[in-house]
């Protein structure tokens, strides 16, 4: 069985709450961070999914918790 595709090239795909979770986004904010060696500054915006803001909070705290930066950015257009 092949392994299941989450990452793509418009960025992370799959229904939220069971392939993509908070856990899920904590860990690749956990992951981002580690690879920034704790010494990061990530930049975090979304579009209007109601989902986008649960996600950007787990993102945060696995880059918080890896002691990088995260500025969220407001609601935004993306193209």
């Amino acid at each position: 069985m092949a392994a299941e595709k989450l990452f793509g090239t418009s960025g992370i795909r799959g229904l939220i709450g069971s392939e993509v979770t908070c856990e899920l986004a904590l860990n690749v904010g956990k992951s981002l961070g580690y690879y920034l060696g704790n010494k990061g500054t990530v930049v975090i915006g979304y579009d209007t999914r109601t989902t986008n803001q649960m996600l950007d909070q787990a993102i945060c705290a696995g880059l918080l918790r890896c002691r990088n930066y995260a500025y969220r950015i407001p609601q935004s257009l993306t193209i």
